[in-house]
């Protein structure tokens, strides 16, 4: 059975494309939720990425009456440029949209690690092909560069206690599964009621997995020569982590003369969409268009 997925800020992003015709870029296209209605009222051609193979099967259904006029590919938006170039497109591209959310279809199936309340391996990979996990993070890796991946992804204040205690477990045993990891990390912080303590953990871990904020900062530089002029880019992060690397970048941009902002402050998802799907809470949207 497919996965329920709500695309977050999904009208606010076509506004701002306002697609017609040519190429847009979905870099995260997960099951196809953005690149569908993006299809269903223009004559774009998408090309659609996704790193996680399973993800891509599902939009394969999701996008299947737009067949015609859609790519999709298997391949990581930090190797934007290379994909564009393979496709003989590059600076020929309208639009990218890049949304930074972990899907439900992740999230919600335990064996692929990345919930602290489903007991699964300790994987978290978004590409099952990758080699790093994290299970090798936590019971190889030194404690130093454990506490540097919690403060610096995670933006954890107890990384210190917390590197301490997964190296004094896994000296004892191995540590084999999420759960085993979200009760050591719930020992090690004082609860405070308003998130779970291994949740600043397990999104670090996440991130170091899958270098999340090195691929996006890999994916913006090369949409400056990706974009077609007056193409747009926007982007839907979920933490300040991304959020902070996008604005300085657009900032950056607008600097040089290669872009103009269109969002002077980052667009939040209105209260309806947020009843109807809390995760879409913490989004924001940032989308900037080539001089």
């Amino acid at each position: 059975m497919q996965q329920q997925h709500i695309p977050v800020l999904l009208q606010e992003a076509i506004e701002i494309l306002k697609p017609e015709k040519g190429i847009i870029i979905d870099a995260t296209v997960g099951l196809g939720g953005h690149a569908k209605a993006i299809l269903k009222d223009s004559k774009v051609s998408i090309i659609g990425l996704d790193q996680d193979g399973e993800a891509l099967g599902l939009a394969k259904k999701t996008l299947s009456d737009f067949k015609n006029r859609v790519v999709l590919l298997q391949e990581n938006f930090g190797h934007l440029k290379e994909i564009v170039e393979e496709e003989r497109v590059l600076g020929k591209v309208n639009g990218i949209i890049i949304d930074l959310g972990v899907s439900s279809l992740q999230l919600e199936n335990p064996k692929r690690g990345f919930s602290f309340q489903k007991e699964g391996p300790l994987d978290m990979r978004m590409d099952e092909r990758a080699k790093l996990t994290a299970y090798q993070i936590v019971n190889s890796w030194p404690k130093e560069k454990i506490f540097e991946i919690l403060r610096s992804y995670g933006e954890e204040r107890f990384a210190g206690r917390i590197a301490n205690s997964i190296v004094t477990e896994r000296r004892k045993k191995k540590i084999e599964t999420t759960l085993e990891l979200s009760e050591i990390v719930k020992k090690a912080v004082p609860f405070s009621g308003k998130i779970h303590p291994a949740t600043r953990t397990f999104q670090a871990l996440r991130i170091a997995v899958n270098e999340e904020l090195l691929n996006l900062e890999r994916a913006l530089k090369d949409s400056v020569e990706v974009l077609a002029p007056k193409g747009k880019i926007i982007v839907i992060s979920f933490h300040s982590l991304e959020d902070r690397i996008v604005k300085r970048f657009f900032k950056d941009m607008k600097g040089k003369s290669f872009f103009n902002i269109l969002t002077k402050k980052p667009i939040r998802a209105a209260l309806e969409e947020v009843n109807i799907n809390p995760r879409s809470r913490s989004a924001r949207l940032r989308a900037a268009e080539k001089i």
